[in-house]
């Protein structure tokens, strides 16, 4: 957390000596919606960001406004706001290029049946999900995909660059600015991996479903995402990894994606932001999975294209993400076809995770961190969800439709995730095999290595968000 620190020293001082606005401009850090949309589209010399975007562009406005007013933003969580709402519109810009220019994404390529993991935050759903993504006849998503899942192909991106050059002017000048960033990229990711070796951040990757493809190395959108990695490890330091562990070619919840929306639960979690969980809260989420089901399109037709070396062609798709249980009915509308696992846990347990994870990302973001706030708002959000799941499937009931599940516990899945693994593929209807085992047992190793460290390092307790002890809590309601 050193470089956090100096970061949020150096900003405050600027802002001291010079005008506070114009140094929010110069490092990009101004949290207003015009101005990040303008530099989105400077960046990559883009217009269009979806006939569905007038309802995110809402969402944008109550999320900046509710950090500018709320959240007590450090510097460097302002900078780090800014910068992921420029990244998911530039995300935004570059997939409806993909999607006029290659139109058979959307009205051609056919989704894959989807198996989706249902589950408050917190309740084991990150280990299910990579022990069965470990199947290689499922697709899922790894986190550098859902990073940057767009621009599959450097043709384009080659377009998109010399697009951007003549809407700036033409000659010699941007012609050596081009080349001088592709040069300054090469050097950045020739960096980012040998910083990432002495950081020991590229062990073996045994948390992938699919086995590596070559051309992956070399993807920019790869290479982007492992400096990204880098330079977060080193501001924020190991502390992150022990709430959610991030590998690049890891399996990912597709929350990423529905938060090119912006209307998920992960501001809740990284920001105090009660009017944007307020406006969440109301909204018809049906747009965000009509969005979602779009860019899965676009990842499907991705990957097809760079994985005709694989022998075997994935059948499904193994997805998950904690925003699915409170719109369990819009999941199924969008996606008929699905299948669902519910995962559930303990309520208090539940509780006392979600509290810790909360406050521990949020001081990343903010110096200014009140725990008993942070559980009073998760307390009242998980209750919220619990309800609303059991609104949504009494709902499914009501309409005659017939929706597939089966239901998980915690305690079940830490006794015997082998048993439980198993259980999910055929429920999926897929076999069980041999060679399943194998990778399963390999990531199974690895994880109870990593949860006994994060059980020495941290041990939360009640008293630490203003609760006497685990009885305080009312216990969620149950879906039955």
């Amino acid at each position: 957390m050193f470089w956090a620190r100096w970061f949020n020293g150096f900003i405050r001082f600027l802002r001291y000596c010079c005008d506070a606005e114009w140094i929010d401009a110069l490092f990009g850090m101004k949290l207003e919606a015009s101005y990040l949309i303008e530099k989105a589209r400077a960046e990559t010399g883009l217009e269009d960001l979806g006939i569905d975007f007038k309802e995110c562009e809402v969402n944008l406005h109550t999320l900046l406004n509710s950090a500018r007013t709320e959240a007590r933003l450090s510097p460097l969580g302002q900078f780090l706001l800014a910068q992921r709402v420029r990244s998911s519109l530039r995300c935004r810009l570059k997939a409806e290029a993909l999607f006029q220019r290659f139109p058979e994404i959307l009205e051609k390529e056919k989704l894959l049946p989807a198996i989706f993991i249902i589950s408050l935050p917190r309740t084991g759903s990150t280990f299910l999900h990579r022990l069965v993504a470990r199947d290689i006849r499922f697709y899922s998503l790894f986190l550098w995909e859902a990073l940057n899942p767009a621009c599959d192909s450097r043709q384009l991106t080659n377009e998109l660059e010399n697009n951007t050059k003549r809407r700036k002017c033409n000659g010699m000048v941007p012609w050596i600015l081009s080349r001088f960033r592709r040069w300054l990229r090469t050097i950045l990711s020739q960096f980012s991996r040998w910083l990432s070796c002495k950081l020991h951040l590229s062990s073996p990757i045994i948390t992938c479903s699919l086995p590596s493809d070559p051309k992956t190395r070399g993807d920019e959108r790869y290479e982007h995402a492992q400096f990204l990695r880098v330079v977060l490890h080193l501001l924020l330091g190991k502390g992150i990894s022990t709430i959610h562990e991030c590998e690049m070619e890891a399996p990912e919840e597709e929350t990423i994606l529905m938060d090119l929306c912006f209307g998920t639960q992960l501001s809740e979690a990284l920001y105090h932001v009660p009017s944007f969980a307020q406006r969440i809260q109301s909204q018809d989420p049906t747009s965000m999975y009509r969005y979602l089901r779009k860019m899965l399109l676009l990842l499907q037709w991705q990957k097809r294209r760079s994985a005709s070396s694989f022998s075997t062609s994935p059948e499904k798709w193994i997805l998950k993400s904690p925003n699915h249980l409170e719109w369990w009915d819009t999941v199924h509308q969008i996606f008929p076809e699905s299948k669902f696992v519910y995962l559930h846990r303990d309520s208090r347990s539940c509780y006392l995770s979600a509290f810790y994870a909360s406050s521990e990302i949020r001081q990343v973001f903010s110096d200014q961190v009140d725990k008993k706030e942070v559980a009073q708002h998760w307390y009242r959000k998980l209750n919220h969800v619990m309800r609303k799941s059991i609104e949504s499937k009494r709902k499914i009931e009501r309409e005659g439709k017939t929706v597939e599940y089966i239901s998980v516990s915690y305690e079940k899945l830490m006794e015997g995730p082998l048993q439980v693994t198993k259980e999910v593929t055929e429920f999926a209807g897929l076999s069980w095999r041999e060679e399943d085992v194998r990778r399963c047992v390999e990531y199974i190793t690895k994880q109870k290595t990593e949860r006994q460290q994060q059980r020495q390092e941290s041990k939360p307790s009640f008293s630490q968000f203003g609760y006497q002890d685990e009885h305080s809590l009312r216990p969620l309601p149950e879906l039955v």
